[in-house]
C-alpha cells in the first residue's frame, strides 16, 4: 500500500458506505520495514453504515512486515479499516491507517467477498 495526497479530496467519501477495494477472504497486507527491531501493532476493525464501530477483528503485535489473515465476509452494510503502528523501544515511529480524517487522507477501507 502507498499513501495518497493528504490534501485532496479522496473518491467516494461522500458515499458513506462505498468501498471501491474487494477483496479475497484471505488478505496479505505488507509494509516496508522501519528498521531493525521495529514492532507493529496492527487492528483490524469492523465498521457498520453509516460509520458506527461495530468491532476489533483482530488485533496483536508482530516484528514481521506483513499480516496475513482470513476474515469474515462483509455484510453489504459493513467495511474493514485496518491501522498499524510502528514503534521502537517503545517510542512511537510511524504509523499506516487505511483510512482518512475529514475526508482527507489515506482511503483504503476494503470489503472482503
Amino acid at each position: 500500500m502507498s499513501p495518497q495526497n493528504n490534501n485532496v479530496q479522496m473518491p467516494g467519501w461522500g458515499k458513506q458506505c462505498e468501498s471501491e477495494l474487494r477483496l479475497p477472504r484471505n488478505v496479505l497486507f505488507q509494509w516496508e520495514s522501519l528498521g531493525e527491531g521495529v514492532s507493529y501493532d496492527y487492528s483490524i476493525q469492523k465498521i457498520r453504515c453509516p460509520y458506527t464501530f461495530t468491532d476489533t477483528v483482530i488485533s496483536g503485535t508482530t516484528q514481521e512486515t506483513s499480516l496475513q489473515i482470513e476474515l469474515p465476509l462483509s455484510a453489504d452494510n459493513e467495511f474493514y479499516l485496518l491501522e498499524v503502528h510502528a514503534r521502537s523501544k517503545d517510542r512511537p515511529v510511524g504509523i499506516l491507517m487505511t483510512h482518512g480524517g475529514n475526508g482527507l487522507g489515506w482511503d483504503y477501507r476494503f470489503r472482503v467477498r
